[in-house]
């Protein structure tokens, strides 16, 4: 007879590298034969207030569990006349022979409402079955029901010694069920899985045959501030080889298709031939940028061991908003240790990403390899603090998931920065890729008054750019700003100047209005809206819009009645033409050529 009693399970955490929590009492009685093996033995135990660290099993062990034990061991096999566990969520009964003629095993378990591991599945889940030996094969029967439809059945033989296997298995089972598995990522898949599929021969995937498939399901993404919807997948295996075809929607705009096979095979790592086609969708974050995205992309490869990610991505109709930059740092957060933390803090930091339980399984082992092209030839407009730009180019990811190479550049077409109603053109835009998917913007604008060639610059992560200001001859940088707006220096200028530069300072940091007329452009279905001065300093008010994807127009219209429409059409990336015609009837036409080197 035997009897313990442990009042706190963290003692033993570190040892089995796990956050354990709670108590455990233990009663055994019987008889062992140590020479033989042999023994006959009842385990009775109870457990209170357990955690063991995993937001997946938590819920299903809350309030006091029960385990009791009745098994024994002879020459002819072993018996289990009673094995059952119990708490307040679940019940799990077992018994069964395994002897050396005879092999038989009844198991039941019921979760008795499904709320426990779903947020929308409510009521009870039973799975029953049996395992019964019939001369040289054991007969397999196990049916599971549930809310939401849940409906699965287990059914075939499987021989005692070598063999092959006819196994079948059929049901549908509600998405649902995994909340609890995708809780850490708040993401919710809703729908139904449907699956028809056969186990014929030996073990293997190989011999796997039959359907899975998934109508009508939608699958939220908070993370990414969207949702997948009208999600209809369907999963074909035959001979060795899974056939998948995929059609779905997205909430923020555009479709995705695809199609494709994988080879059941482990040892050549599972060697994929996937493709995808990008429809029209809209990606967007609501502080930085929204863009609409088109394009083929193609999964190469063993999985296992680095398949190739590649093809061509187009965007179009891209908006990078600086304004919203950079104000989202709240400062270093220094690493928090946390000891005796409740299951239910654990739990909430692990749904937000902030624990990592297995550094190991962490780590890719195998990164996937990159030569994906992200074409933007124009329509990548980056506005906020004075600046209105657009850009086109396009950049070649190469390397691999962990190691990203970009090669090329998105390059300045046109655009000005506006500082206190001064209006600079630029002369310098690019923004690139340097290991890193946050690009970085290179923006400088110049102008020359009072013997000084001054610059502003505008350069960083977008998603955090930072102002400087240079000029030639070389001023200290806080005299820079004072020449390009009133042509002298701090010395020199009114108090009245003191408080607009100052104004100036703050509305390109970041934390002004940001008045850029953004709202107006929009509005009026326009690319570029501006106002502008003439060299004699009248105002006029410039316009323009893509009419095609090659062919941009713009309309200048000055205060003194003078005006200028005019036409850029792209041939090709590196050569493009340009046409003006005035009110006075004057025309003007002229070809660009550029290359980068």
């Amino acid at each position: 007879k035997l009897s313990a009693q442990v009042t706190d399970l963290s003692v033993i955490s570190n040892i089995l590298e796990q956050n354990i929590q709670g108590e455990i009492n233990l009663d055994a009685k019987g008889s062992v034969a140590l020479l033989s093996g042999a023994f006959d033995l009842d385990i009775e135990t109870t457990a209170s207030s357990l955690s063991l660290g995993d937001s997946a099993i938590n819920p299903l062990i809350q309030g006091e569990n029960s385990a009791v034990v009745s098994m024994a061991r002879a020459q002819d096999g072993l018996s289990i006349d009673k094995l059952s566990v119990s708490n307040p969520q679940l019940s799990i009964n077992a018994n069964g022979r395994m002897q050396k003629d005879q092999k038989n095993f009844d198991l039941a378990v019921t979760l008795n409402d499904m709320a426990n591991i779903s947020e929308t599945l409510s009521g009870p889940l039973n799975a029953d079955g049996s395992i019964k030996q019939n001369g040289n094969d054991l007969i397999v029967d196990f049916e599971t029901t549930g809310a939401g439809g849940l409906q699965a059945d287990i059914n075939g033989t499987v021989p005692v010694d070598n063999g092959d296997w006819d196994l079948k298995a059929k049901g549908q089972v509600p998405l649902a069920i995994a909340d609890i598995i995708l809780a850490s990522s708040s993401t919710r898949a809703r729908g139904d899985a449907m699956f028809d599929l056969t186990m014929s021969g030996q073990p293997s995937l190989n011999n796997v045959s039959g359907n899975i498939s998934i109508e009508s399901a939608n699958v939220a993404l908070p993370e990414l501030l969207l949702s997948v919807q009208d999600i209809n997948t369907s999963i074909s295996l035959a001979n060795g080889i899974s056939t998948t075809r995929l059609s779905a929607n997205l909430s923020t705009g555009g479709q995705i298709n695809g199609e494709g096979q994988i080879t059941l095979n482990q040892q050549q790592g599972f060697p994929a031939d996937l493709r995808l086609q990008l429809s029209d969708i809209t990606q967007e974050d609501p502080l930085t940028y929204k863009t609409t995205i088109n394009g083929d992309i193609a999964l190469s490869g063993p999985i296992l061991s680095g398949p190739t990610l590649s093809g061509q991505i187009d965007l179009t109709d891209t908006e990078i908003n600086i304004n919203g930059a950079g104000n989202q740092n709240i400062g270093f957060i220094p690493e928090i240790t946390h000891k005796n933390e409740p299951p239910a803090s654990l739990l909430t930091r692990k749904r937000a990403g902030l624990v990592i339980t297995d550094k190991k399984a962490s780590t890719q082992t195998h990164p996937i390899n990159l030569d994906l092209l992200i074409n933007a030839p124009s329509h990548i407009f980056v506005r906020g603090r004075g600046l209105d730009a657009e850009l086109g180019g396009e950049v070649r990811l190469t390397g691999t998931t962990q190691a990203v190479t970009p090669v090329g550049s998105i390059d300045l077409i046109r655009g000005r920065l506006v500082i206190l109603g001064k209006q600079l053109s630029l002369t310098e835009g690019s923004i690139s890729m340097a290991g890193t998917l946050d690009p970085t913007i290179r923006v400088v604008a110049t102008n020359n008054s009072g013997g000084y060639e001054t610059s502003a610059i505008i350069s960083g992560l977008v998603s955090d750019p930072q102002f400087s200001f240079e000029s030639s001859p070389k001023l200290p940088e806080n005299e820079v700003l004072a020449h390009m707006l009133f042509g002298s220096g701090l010395d020199d200028i009114s108090p009245f100047q003191a408080l607009q530069l100052a104004s100036a300072l703050r509305d390109l940091s970041g934390r002004g209005g940001g008045r850029d007329g953004g709202s107006l452009r929009s509005k009026l279905s326009l690319d570029d809206l501006s106002l502008e001065a003439s060299e004699d300093g009248k105002a006029g008010l410039r316009a323009g819009r893509y009419i095609s994807e090659k062919v941009y127009t713009d309309v200048s219209i000055m205060g003194d009645g003078k005006s200028e429409i005019s036409i850029n059409l792209d041939l090709n990336k590196n050569l493009s033409t340009r046409g003006a015609v005035s009110e006075s009837g004057g025309t003007k036409f002229g070809i660009i050529y550029k290359k980068d080197y």
